[in-house]
């Protein structure tokens, strides 16, 4: 499960406040995280769907949560998460499982979005 440096960015540390932030996925995207929260995400993760919906929790702010979906739906009036998290955790996800199902990880992060919202609700 673990990725090596060499894969991605992803334990390339920025400090910003005193607190400890990582990189998810490649660099590139800019989109960092607290280390301990992406330790924690995939130290519990065991498989490529239980990773991405662990990151979910560590990159999407509340009002994506209510307002998005992976890719957007406009019959449903849910607008796309931002395109460089969607690829950082695309990057991150592939780097640590050589996984090539992305069409079946974002249906299942849609489901895990639907939910988190429902329990905002409540």
């Amino acid at each position: 499960m673990a990725s090596s440096a060499s894969d991605v960015a992803v334990l390339e540390t920025v400090s910003e406040s005193n607190t400890d932030l990582v990189y998810i996925g490649d660099s590139q995207y800019g989109i960092k995280v607290a280390r301990q929260a992406l330790e924690r995400g995939e130290k519990s993760a065991k498989t490529t769907e239980k990773l991405a919906l662990n990151l979910l929790e560590v990159v999407l702010t509340p009002d994506e949560i209510t307002t998005c979906t992976m890719y957007g739906n406009t019959q449903h009036k849910k607008e796309a998460i931002e395109d460089k998290k969607r690829k950082a955790l695309r990057t991150h996800i592939f780097a640590t499982y050589k996984t090539t199902d992305w069409e079946k990880l974002v249906r299942i992060m849609n489901d895990k979005i639907r939910k988190m919202k429902k329990k905002m609700d409540n």
